[in-house]
């Protein structure tokens, strides 16, 4: 877990902007994503943090737009190997 991640989601929404949080709640030993790893992402597509880098995280970033437009929330199960990683 990164604080600076969750720092700068406060900041964000102090300033009046909506954030969506992406956290790893459960791995299966991969070595790319660790549980408690965070990625925040603001209205308008900036973000902070990681939770896997490639394929993944693009997807997560998606989805974290659509959720703001919506104001909705989701617990996603996302299964990736290891060669999906990085693309």
């Amino acid at each position: 877990m990164n604080p600076r991640v969750l720092e700068q989601a406060r900041t964000w929404l102090r300033q009046g902007h909506k954030v969506a949080l992406a956290t790893v709640v459960q791995t299966a030993e991969a070595p790319f994503a660790e549980v408690g790893s965070h990625l925040v992402v603001r209205e308008g597509g900036d973000f902070a943090g990681t939770i896997s880098g490639g394929a993944l995280e693009a997807e997560v970033w998606r989805e974290a737009q659509e959720l703001l437009k919506l104001q909705d929330v989701r617990l996603r199960r996302h299964t990736i190997g290891e060669e999906d990683a990085w693309e």
